[in-house]
């Protein structure tokens, strides 16, 4: 049991820790203009909130500022469960909190998926890249959905452990 337990604790906070970089770094847009030999590239992220934005772009937005409080209430549940396994072992009670973090990890992990879904879908949107000017994705959307994978997979590791649980308990 312990090994699915550190595998979830593990893999949420290594997700929690994904999507803060992806979210408040400025990597999500890059915008090259060439001129002659010369190429500049501008970064551009979603922090701080740009009201005037698009709208897909602000749902983007909201939806990763959700993701990291998810994953920042799901590092901070880690607590209690870790002092509840450590106090009482696996039992009746520590299935709750799992569940209850399996649930935030889930979400924040189809949250971070729907964002990235948006993003790739519409970020040239108006734009054509020609020689001189190319608009492209840039390293922060791909952090954000690795950071929901690994949100997932501590959400799975949950499920199992909730599930050994129950099965340990009657």
């Amino acid at each position: 049991m312990l090994p699915f337990l550190g595998t979830m604790g593990i893999m949420a906070i290594v997700g929690m820790i994904l999507t803060t970089v992806a979210v408040f770094t400025d990597g999500w847009f890059a915008v090259t203009v060439q001129y002659y030999r010369y190429s500049v590239t501008s970064y551009t992220g979603i922090v701080p909130y740009q009201p005037n934005a698009v709208g897909w772009f602000q749902a983007v937005s909201w939806m990763m500022y959700f993701a990291v409080g998810l994953n920042f209430f799901v590092v901070i549940a880690l607590f209690p469960l870790g002092h509840l396994y450590r106090r009482h072992g696996g039992g009746h009670r520590l299935r709750h909190w799992i569940h209850m973090i399996s649930a935030a990890c889930t979400l924040a992990g189809v949250l971070g998926l729907i964002a990235f879904i948006i993003f790739m879908t519409n970020y040239r949107n108006g734009y054509v890249n020609t020689p001189l000017f190319e608009i492209s994705a840039a390293y922060s959307v791909y952090l954000a959905l690795v950071g929901a994978i690994f949100s997932n997979v501590a959400a799975i590791a949950g499920g199992s452990l909730a599930r050994r649980i129950h099965n340990n308990c009657y």
